[in-house]
């Protein structure tokens, strides 16, 4: 008995200190009471929303679990907290804009607007979805839901009014800023009333109203971002001409583009309105474009032609052939933001374009590599946690090898068979010995750190020439290296970038149209089902595992034989890992996963050129860019990705 009361204390009082922490800038605003001053926007985003995330909501499911016999109160509370935070979004603008409280932030700059408007509303939709999931299924959760559903989207909607007054009042930018915060907020009414496809607009209306807010407000008028086609390195391109747009106007059209986007995403449920509005939306980019080509050539208009029918095509692609899916829409999207951030960093500058997609292949390739590799675990059911161990020490043994051999080809395939025997123990552990998957993949990953790095200091740094190994150079192909972008970019490449472009197709068609890979997905998805045609399951499994491995050893290898020549400790930096997420964005399909590691590529070449280019952003954030692109894709992705029927299950034959 005793024991039952002190838990029920602790439960209470755990409940109510998260949520006390959980009141919408509640521990900041008391802060800013005793200092009598704002905040600056980064302080007050990171305490105002850092401190229920990381305090707030683990004492409310610490709570909860120890009153469990109060489920139905307790998720009441955590709805109405959800509630509370989707109005913390408006309250927060009309505090800055207006009421002067305290708590406003110190600067409103753009980027301040955006985090301290935008970022409660979607802190809201968690605080719902832990309500949600402690409220028993039934009627009344479904009227609550439903109810509240219709109150925020009437939130949302009276959110337009005083952005309409914000322009009346000379300040249009906050018209922006209270369209994004309706968007988010439109999000989460969708969320509540269970309407996914329109939910997933919302979400693409709200980053085309960020792009304006990020970047139409300092972005001069006469401004012109100039692109170079043509690549510093190598001179045997057939030259082209530099293209340039009109900054605002450019990125302006992007922003509108992206809009289209996302309410013919919310449409697409409807037949005839999807195939209608599809039908129009080319129409305001060919306005565009005609005047673009008067008055900045032919070239520019052309340049975005081709962007605008590739991004069009793949997202239309998807919205009228595949109802339930939205990556190739969202892609589609990230790379319209890439275009417009990349308008607004080179205003009035010339950016080598060529040359970062050079770089972003580059940067993709081990992620492209790390994600094959997952693929055909994947596919037989087995989850490979450890590419990033097997890539690490790929990435050793091969500079070992090649600096004690004299031969890169000898290191690379010490470095791919190095894959290929830690994929062979993972095998092992996991189809043999039952072991669990993540578990093994873990232990696979802290033998590479800790082995690698021992031996790194105690071999690499006393025999020096074992760590100096020449690099695969890159190799032209003749007459395709010679085509602009395209020839610097695909053909223009060391040995092991044209071995995954290689793998690529392979993969995809061994996969989906050989008699190997209908087995091997016949294992991943039901092998008891394969087993009772007469398919080893087992032996699928092992052959497949090693196979991943060979390829995450093959992505080691680029780390060192493919571009330094040395060695370096964990120089890896969670490029496998990284490679998973690639995987996971790409629904398991080879295809998927490279285009989805180009953009993580992109993020991570991204840092070099934006140093170069002088933009006002801190360096550390640009060395987030890579990890953050990941969470921000999984985050968009999980619970709705669907992975192989049987993955990571161990199969116990009857």
């Amino acid at each position: 008995m005793a024991k039952r009361t002190l838990a029920l204390t602790a439960g209470a009082l755990a409940f109510a200190v998260g949520a006390l922490l959980s009141l919408p800038f509640l521990p900041v605003g008391v802060w800013a009471w005793a200092r009598g001053a704002g905040f600056p926007p980064l302080p007050l985003a990171l305490i105002g929303l850092g401190i229920p995330l990381v305090a707030g909501v683990p004492l409310l499911r610490r709570g909860a679990a120890w009153l469990s016999e109060r489920r139905a109160l307790i998720a009441r509370i955590e709805l109405a907290l959800g509630g509370l935070w989707a109005l913390a979004g408006p309250l927060a603008a009309l505090n800055s804009s207006r009421v002067r409280l305290p708590i406003s932030p110190a600067s409103e700059k753009p980027l301040a607007l955006l985090v301290i408007g935008l970022l409660p509303p979607l802190l809201g939709l968690l605080y719902m979805a832990e309500g949600r999931r402690l409220w028993p299924a039934g009627p009344l959760r479904t009227r609550a839901q439903q109810k509240a559903g219709w109150v925020y989207l009437g939130v949302a909607l009276l959110q337009v009014v005083p952005g309409i007054v914000e322009v009346t009042a000379g300040e249009p930018v906050r018209l922006l800023y209270w369209l994004t915060q309706a968007a988010s907020t439109g999000l989460l009414a969708a969320a509540l009333l269970e309407r996914p496809v329109q939910g997933m607009g919302a979400f693409f209306v709200s980053l085309g109203l960020s792009m304006a807010l990020l970047f139409l407000p300092t972005t001069e008028p006469g401004q012109v971002s100039t692109l170079v086609l043509n690549p510093a390195r190598t001179s045997d391109v057939w030259p082209v001409q530099p293209v340039s747009f009109p900054t605002g106007a450019t990125v302006a059209l992007v922003v509108m583009v992206t809009l289209a986007l996302g309410l013919w995403q919310s449409l697409r449920e409807h037949r005839r309105m999807r195939q209608w509005f599809g039908a129009g939306l080319g129409l305001p980019v060919l306005l565009f474009l005609i005047p673009l080509a008067l008055s900045y050539g032919i070239g520019s208009a052309a340049f975005l032609l081709i962007v605008f029918l590739l991004t069009l095509a793949m997202a239309g692609w998807q919205i009228l052939r595949q109802p339930r899916e939205t990556n190739s829409v969202l892609g589609a999207i990230l790379f319209l933001f890439i275009l417009a951030f990349l308008l607004w960093a080179g205003r009035g500058k010339e950016f080598n374009f060529t040359g970062m997609l050079i770089s972003m292949v580059g940067a993709a390739t081990p992620i492209a590599l790390g994600a094959l590799s997952g693929v055909w675990c994947e596919r037989s059911a087995v989850i490979n946690i450890a590419i990033e161990g097997m890539m690490l020490s790929a990435a050793f043994t091969g500079v070992v090898a090649s600096s004690a051999t004299k031969s890169l080809l000898l290191g690379l395939l010490v470095a791919v068979l190095t894959g290929g025997l830690l994929a062979a123990l993972l095998a092992v552990l996991s189809i043999r010995f039952k072991v669990d998957q993540i578990i093994a993949g873990t232990a696979i990953n802290i033998f590479a750190v800790g082995a690698t790095s021992f031996l790194g200091a105690r071999l690499l740094v006393q025999r020096q020439d074992l760590n100096a190994s020449a690099n695969f150079g890159p190799a032209s192909l003749p007459l395709l290296s010679r085509i602009p972008v395209i020839g610097p970019v695909l053909f223009q490449n060391n040995l092991i970038i044209y071995l995954m472009l290689l793998l690529v197709v392979v993969t995809h068609v061994v996969l989906f149209y050989t008699r190997w890979g209908l087995r091997s997905r016949a294992v991943g998805e039901h092998p008891q089902a394969a087993d009772t045609l007469g398919v080893n399951v087992f032996r699928t499994r092992y052959i497949n595992v090693i196979i991943g491995g060979l390829i995450a050893g093959l992505g080691g290898a680029y780390f060192t034989l493919g571009s330094v020549g040395r060695f370096d400790e964990v120089m890896t930096a969670g490029r496998g890992f990284i490679g998973l997420a690639a995987m996971i964005f790409g629904r398991w399909n080879p295809f998927g996963a490279f285009a989805s590691s180009l953009i993580f590529g992109f993020a991570d070449s991204l840092q070099v050129k934006l140093s170069i280019l002088k933009v006002p952003i801190p360096s550390h954030f640009l060395l987030m860019a890579p990890y953050l692109a990941t969470i921000v894709v999984l985050a968009g992705v999980v619970g709705r990705a669907e992975p192989p029927a049987a993955d990571g299950q161990p199969y116990e034959k009857d």
